[in-house]
């Protein structure tokens, strides 16, 4: 079955309008879920500030200071001098609420004085919306299974748009959390929809293309995102800004087409024809007509095997002694992907400088990082890729840990440190992107959308952790480069012992997984002439125009 499908999307040239159709209908939410993962960045600033101080009393009277750092010495951010009096030298936490630097406007922390004993709150949040993540990888993700790729994608966006309004509207911290991890969660149940969507409507030859190419506007909306922001003083309006542009999802019913793949393997060929003729005349390509109806009619598509073989769920997965293998060590890579992703991500406040140029550059530095991630995959293959870019992240972060703030004649080395994480956040990124296409790729399209929603889910237990790193960092510097760099590296070395998917047909059913030597058998290219003769098709002619 994978071959016929495959062949006869090989048939519609590896770059043309089909491909750009689909990538951008999908992946233009990718910059709106940015905006929301990322929003609490600049909502959840907390700007300088102290106890506030009667008027009449000197600052310094009142209020102890301290050496940060850099050896500036600031006003203490939570204790005051008992009765505002340095004579008794006793402090005490802040009696009349806090003084804020308005430079950032008005945030979630300035609103609800999330400081102090309740600064935590702020990560907290953070890791609230990735419990929401996981949620929707398990959950909505796999429903897709069953539903289709097209309907699940839209339901959950159109959840995505409502809860984010509702945002808007909140009156309390819990409120704002707990809309998050809503947001969270129809958002990643969406976007794993929507990623199976686009490796199942492309030849092989595109998939590592689309895939690596799918968070460039994920990336983009990271860089616009603090842009935004800049002007902007009230993080309402700035949720509003946000969430207006989602309005689009309510086009996709008539324009987002469904997954070829998952609707021949329901056993709903017509329909695949359909959007493969479609594909065909979008590219300016001559197919035959009907071809996967005929194939299954021949056949060749075992459409009539029972349902159970076709929509399969993780725990026949688990059955499968190869699969059950492969998918728990690399549970354990994706957990380390996101930890290290969203904890150098979200952890920008702490660098040095400006908090929007920072921001701007975590979003930038990712764009060259996924071209690098796609030419890598496919001149080196996914395995060595993977194992790369882990590594080379893990080295940086440990280098970090060695330069100190500044040099024994003063000057400061904050900006190199600034400069090896964001070099080590594009590493990371180009092995998260890789890491995508590759589990996309092990997975059969009976449990695809499972496999990577699962994947995608355990690996939320490092994001839920991310922030807590943030925290600790506060109080040891050495937390995140050990921690980050150790969990790095090691996964580098664990992926070099996974078998190569590059160039190699996606299987459809778990029969094709029996074990280790039937997988290579299965999953390894036909030679050309064999081909032909299994599928009686010659090799796909590229496309003379993008017309």
């Amino acid at each position: 079955m994978a071959h016929v499908l495959d062949s006869n999307l090989e048939k519609l040239g590896k770059y043309g309008k089909w491909q750009f159709f689909i990538f951008f209908l999908l992946d233009i939410y990718q910059m709106f879920a940015a905006w929301c993962t990322f929003a609490i960045t600049y909502q959840g600033t907390t700007p300088d500030h102290h106890c506030t101080v009667p008027n009449g009393i000197n600052l310094t009277d009142a209020i102890p200071f301290s050496e940060d750092k850099m050896g500036n010495w600031k006003p203490d951010k939570c204790m005051q001098y008992s009765n505002f009096s340095s004579l008794t030298n006793e402090t005490e936490p802040c009696e009349q609420g806090y003084w804020y630097d308005v430079k950032y406007g008005e945030t979630i922390v300035t609103e609800w004085n999330v400081v102090c004993e309740d600064s935590i709150l702020v990560e907290l949040s953070s890791t609230l919306f990735f419990c929401g993540k996981l949620v929707g990888a398990v959950g909505i993700s796999t429903l897709a299974d069953y539903v289709g790729r097209k309907w699940m994608y839209i339901t959950a966006n159109i959840c995505f748009l409502v809860v984010s309004t509702v945002q808007i509207f909140s009156t309390s911290y819990v409120m704002y959390a707990i809309m998050r991890f809503f947001i969270a969660l129809f958002e990643t149940g969406a976007y794993l929809a929507g990623f199976c969507l686009m490796c199942e409507s492309v030849p092989p030859s595109s998939r590592a293309w689309v895939a690596t190419m799918d968070q460039i506007l994920w990336s983009s909306g990271i860089a616009i995102l603090p842009l935004v922001a800049l002007p902007v003083m009230d993080w309402r309006h700035l949720q509003i800004i946000i969430t207006v542009p989602m309005i689009i999802i309510f086009a996709y019913p008539w324009l987002l087409p469904e997954s070829i793949h998952w609707l021949a393997t329901m056993g709903r060929t017509e329909e695949a024809d359909i959007i493969l003729a479609k594909a065909a005349k979008m590219n300016g390509i001559q197919i035959p007509e009907n071809s996967l109806t005929k194939a299954a009619e021949d056949g060749k598509l075992d459409t009539d095997e029972p349902t159970s073989t076709r929509t399969c769920t993780l725990i026949d997965v688990y059955r499968t002694p190869t699969l059950r293998v492969l998918g728990t060590v690399l549970f354990l890579v994706w957990i380390t992907d996101t930890m290290v992703y969203y904890g150098l991500s979200l952890g920008v406040k702490s660098l040095s400088g400006s908090l929007y140029f920072n921001g701007f550059l975590t979003g930038v530095v990712e764009i060259p990082a996924l071209f690098i991630s796609m030419i890598f995959a496919e001149q080196f293959g996914r395995v060595k890729s993977l194992s790369f870019f882990h590594i080379f992240a893990g080295v940086l972060l440990f280098i970090m840990y060695f330069i100190p703030n500044k040099t024994g004649g003063g000057t400061s080395l904050l900006w190199l440190q600034t400069t090896i994480v964001m070099i080590g956040k594009a590493s990371i990124t180009a092995a998260l992107r890789v890491n995508y296409c590759y589990t996309a790729e092990l997975y059969p399209t009976s449990t695809r959308n499972s496999g990577v929603g699962v994947s995608s889910s355990i690996a939320r237990v490092g994001s839920m952790l991310a922030p807590m790193t943030i925290a600790l960092q506060r109080k040891h510097d050495w937390l995140q480069p050990v921690l980050f760099g150790s969990l790095a590296v090691g996964s580098g070395i664990c992926v070099l012992f996974y078998p190569e998917t590059r160039g190699k047909v996606l299987p459809d059913t778990l029969e094709e997984w029996s074990d280790w030597k039937e997988h290579g058998e299965v999953r390894r290219s036909q030679p050309e002439a064999e081909e032909q003769s299994l599928l009686e098709l010659k090799s796909p002619p590229e496309p003379t125009s993008a017309s």
